[in-house]
């Protein structure tokens, strides 16, 4: 099964996310800060998860505790936090668990550094 490459964009003026597009649409010519790719995977509620989204962790994996708020965001191996694979193959996360809860765009105060 091949992934579709899509992306949402934060539009700053108009304090609304646009999308999703995919690459090689119109709007995809639009590059900003605020884009953000969907990472292939989907929440316990079926709905694609994107970089920069808040997740509330399930009751699942090895490194979260069940109603942690965590933020989707690429490492630099490629990996995506928090669904990353640690050295034993275990993921920190499982994303069918979580739920996205919102993103840093919209809902800043999810989000604490």
């Amino acid at each position: 099964m091949v992934r579709k490459i899509r992306f949402e964009a934060w539009d700053a003026e108009n304090k609304e996310m646009v999308g999703p597009y995919e690459v090689g649409s119109r709007l995809s010519m639009v590059w900003g800060s605020g884009d953000r790719q969907f990472i292939g995977l989907h929440d316990k509620n079926g709905r694609e998860i994107y970089e920069d989204d808040m997740v509330r962790s399930g009751n699942d994996g090895m490194y979260s505790d069940t109603g942690d708020v965590l933020r989707v965001w690429p490492m630099e191996n490629g990996f995506i936090e928090p669904f990353a694979d640690d050295d034993d193959g275990m993921p920190y996360v499982k994303a069918n668990l979580c739920e996205i809860i919102g993103n840093i765009y919209q809902n800043p105060e999810l989000f604490h550094d």
